[in-house]
């Protein structure tokens, strides 16, 4: 997948922007402030519907301006042109695409699959289990099409027995048995799944950086060596008490260790920004082993964090991969482009001239 062309309009700094990205590399630099990031913030929303800023779409449509307007013109591996358009309001949304409206945000996540990048991507590595199991079931949605199914269907059976959790003349054992199967499935996928990511990040980081592996293990949200449904069972009383089901997958996280040691405690901040690298990459690989598309990376301030060494083995890899990358920089210079990356300034009010 790649985009072809983009229409911007109304986006917080932006007025206006219209350009064509090359199928590789693609570099936008300019002071802080001139709008590079929100260019990403704009396709970022196009492809998930949402702000990887903010959840509310007011803070992001333009000062004075009624609602804000992303359109972009798609390839898919197949060379087949899509357009997939997005109009935003404060309080409303729609979706199209190729002149079809789309109701399910599962359908424009799949219409254009992204990997994000930002300043605040070491998230990954020192947030909450919920950032982890996030960029574990977007990986899977795009690569397991089963997985969207039994991730839905559990999603439901969990809000209906935490519902009766919460009311004493409900019987909550209903739903144990549906939930253990269901936990059953999506367990093997992403078992399987963060198998993959571990080999994969692993040989992008012998590149990056040699001295730095890490071990991915997923930690399931319930004691594997025994069954979910007796377990569920036996801990009816506390979820009474707390008002929700206290394990199960959506309790899930992955652990991510360097050197035996948790990753959040044992690396620099450049340390885990190559960690998150690999980690995206190795989505991507994993996406092409399995005939999926690979997403298009948007890597906003790519060169921060990372000494000079480190951002052209960043460069020479991103230059390898069958994938289109969207990078932002303060300094054209700070990173080493190839020939046929497309380079664009980006003036204040997210101005454009390349």
């Amino acid at each position: 997948m790649r985009i072809d062309q983009a229409s911007i309009e109304d986006f917080r700094v932006i007025e206006r922007a219209e350009f064509a990205l090359a199928p590789g590399v693609n570099l936008f630099w300019g002071d802080n402030g001139a709008g590079k990031t929100s260019l990403l913030e704009a396709l970022f929303v196009a492809a998930r519907g949402r702000s990887f800023r903010h959840q509310e779409a007011g803070p992001f449509v333009r000062s004075g301006a009624p609602s804000t307007r992303v359109v972009v013109r798609l390839s898919d591996d197949d060379e087949r042109g899509h357009v997939l358009g997005v109009e935003r309001t404060p309080s409303t949304q729609r979706v199209r695409l190729d002149g079809k409206d789309l109701t399910r945000r599962s359908e424009q996540i799949r219409a254009l699959p992204i990997q994000l990048l930002s300043p605040n991507s070491h998230a990954l590595i020192e947030g909450a289990p919920e950032l982890r199991r996030r960029y574990m079931d977007l990986g899977l949605f795009h690569v397991e099409h089963r997985y969207q199914n039994w991730y839905l269907e559990f999603q439901r059976a969990l809000r209906q027995r935490n519902a009766a959790v919460r009311d004493r003349t409900a019987n909550p054992r209903t739903w144990d048995g549906v939930l253990a199967g269901l936990a059953c499935q999506l367990q093997g996928a992403r078992s399987a799944y963060v198998d993959a990511l571990a080999a994969h990040a692993n040989n992008v980081l012998e590149y990056l950086a040699p001295q730095l592996q890490i071990s991915l293990a997923l930690r399931p949200g319930w004691d594997p060596t025994t069954s979910l449904e007796s377990q569920l069972a036996a801990r009816l009383d506390t979820d009474r008490r707390l008002g929700f089901t206290g394990i199960g997958p959506h309790r899930a996280d992955i652990v991510i260790r360097a050197e035996q040691t948790a990753a959040a405690k044992r690396l620099s901040r450049g340390q885990q920004k190559l960690v998150v690298i690999a980690l995206l990459l190795a989505q991507a690989r994993v996406s092409a082993d399995r005939g999926s598309s690979r997403p298009i990376l948007l890597l906003d301030d790519l060169p921060a964090e990372l000494d000079r060494g480190h951002r052209d083995r960043v460069m020479a890899l991103l230059g390898q991969q069958a994938a289109q990358v969207l990078i932002t920089a303060v300094d054209a210079d700070s990173l080493a482009l190839g020939g046929d990356a497309a380079v664009f300034h980006v003036e204040q009010g997210g101005r454009l001239s390349g």
